[in-house]
């Protein structure tokens, strides 16, 4: 199937003057607050989304400084706020969510939190608190929520001990009942791991994301007794390892590390006594990962700086950009810090995709119909390099068959620079090319013919 390319110039809703950007990926509404209270430029935190499957109602549910907010985003154009529920504590960067059946379950990690439960059946009228006390978490980094079990990641209590993971049981979803703590595996006297950064957990196993050591895999059949079963240990680009997922098939798991410009790795889980690296991709050599969620071939992804980005991973050796969209074009060429998209929730019915920007609120995005999960017709990774660039650059990749092409550079809101044609040939292709005489800031390299369509993003310095 061809595909064409859409690179649209968006503007902002409700509060900001940004412009963006996406490529195969459109706004649909937008919601943001900039009288909110802020940490520094930080607003707001992560979230999540529900769906009524009783009126056929979605909701995003997004975190604040202060304060969750349930909206309602059925008509995606006309985001209602439906109710605010303050935290317990009221200074926090860092707020999770999940859902359970019509019940929502909050965690903070500042100061002296609590775990919430909030009853969305009554939306969109308003939500009911049902629960919120410290008295089984203070605490919780992240939360996941796999069958009837609830599981709250890097905890601590109000007796401020340290847990790398606790679970409960929602057989009472009003009611947790704690069934067990994961103890950390001990290496020669001393644990791998203290925190449980985050957790990915299914049918009972649980992928932990252990700080800087590494993914612990763990047999969580029964709670109290966690079973190790394998870990990835030593991988390249290593660092602060984030948080993963497993796609559908439970063939390839990916995972993120927290820091600049580390790629995102997919490993063949089909045999657990010999996982195997299979890539380590990114969306531009300085940006931070952040946390992926699969469905079926696609591959969600939020990162700090770049916004969201979505993979086709149908050949998982070789995952390919089919859509992305900015949130947060105020970084420019700025890849310091921690700003940007936190997180996202591709599960709506309608498949609208909710995406958490720390400064400028909630988005809901639509795919275009164009971005598909079809083989392109360039195998291999293709490559830009030096990146960033001071003028000059290469642009390589490997060509299956003779195929007319064309390469545009492009800047952030879509103005064209230059446009060449070429005709490729089978095996491996290299052009040189430059961005004399342009202004420095992100560019977009685009690689386009009849059934191709590869963007990359190049940074002039």
């Amino acid at each position: 199937m061809k595909k064409f390319f859409l690179l649209a110039l968006l503007f902002a809703g409700a509060g900001a003057s940004a412009q963006f950007t996406g490529y195969n990926m459109i706004q649909m509404g937008r919601w943001d607050n900039d009288s909110l209270p802020a940490l520094g430029s930080q607003q707001f935190s992560n979230g999540w989304g529900w769906a009524d499957s009783a009126s056929g109602k979605e909701y995003a549910i997004l975190g604040s400084i202060d304060s969750t907010y349930f909206i309602d985003v059925s008509n995606p154009a006309k985001p209602v706020v439906c109710d605010v529920r303050a935290g317990k504590t009221q200074r926090s960067v860092w707020r999770e969510y999940k859902t359970y059946k019509n019940y929502c379950y909050a965690v903070a990690d500042h100061g002296q939190a609590s775990l919430q439960i909030f009853d969305m059946s009554y939306l969109p009228d308003s939500v009911h608190v049902v629960y919120d006390s410290d008295s089984l978490v203070m605490r919780s980094h992240t939360v996941y929520v796999d069958g009837d079990r609830l599981y709250c990641n890097s905890v601590v209590t109000r007796s401020n001990q340290a847990h790398a993971v606790d679970i409960f049981s929602l057989t009472d979803p009003e009611n947790p009942a704690f069934l067990g703590t994961l103890e950390p595996p001990i290496f020669d006297g001393v644990p791998a791991f203290v925190k449980c950064h985050d957790a990915f957990i299914k049918n009972d196993t649980l992928y932990c994301s252990g700080e800087n050591a590494g993914v612990f895999i763990y047999d969580m059949t029964d709670p109290a007794n966690g079973q190790l079963l394998g870990t990835i240990q030593e991988y390249p680009e290593k660092g602060y390892n984030h948080s993963g997922y497993l796609s559908d098939d439970g063939q390839v798991f990916v995972f993120t590390d927290e820091n600049s410009g580390l790629g995102i790795k997919a490993y063949d889980m089909s045999n657990f006594n010999d996982f195997e690296l299979l890539s380590v991709f990114r969306s531009h050599p300085h940006a931070v990962a952040h946390n992926p969620y699969f469905i079926g071939r696609r591959l969600y992804m939020s990162y700090y700086h770049d916004g969201v980005y979505v993979f086709n991973m149908n050949d998982p050796a070789n995952p390919e950009v089919i859509a992305w969209y900015d949130t947060y074009p105020q970084n420019g060429t700025n890849y310091g810090g921690y700003e940007g998209c936190w997180g996202i929730y591709p599960f709506l019915p309608s498949g609208n995709l909710l995406a958490f920007d720390m400064t400028n609120g909630l988005f809901v995005l639509r795919m275009d119909a164009t971005a598909t999960e079809e083989g392109p017709s360039i195998i291999g990774e293709v490559k830009l390099y030096p990146n960033p660039t001071g003028a000059d650059f290469e642009l390589s990749w490997n060509q299956v068959n003779m195929e007319n092409m064309e390469i545009v550079i492009s800047d952030m809101q879509g103005r064209e620079m230059s446009r060449q044609g070429l005709a490729a040939v089978p095996g491996m292709n290299q052009q040189h090319l430059s961005l004399s005489g342009l202004k420095k800031g992100m560019y977009l390299v685009q690689l386009t013919g009849p059934n191709t369509h590869i963007c990359k993003k190049l940074l002039l310095h």
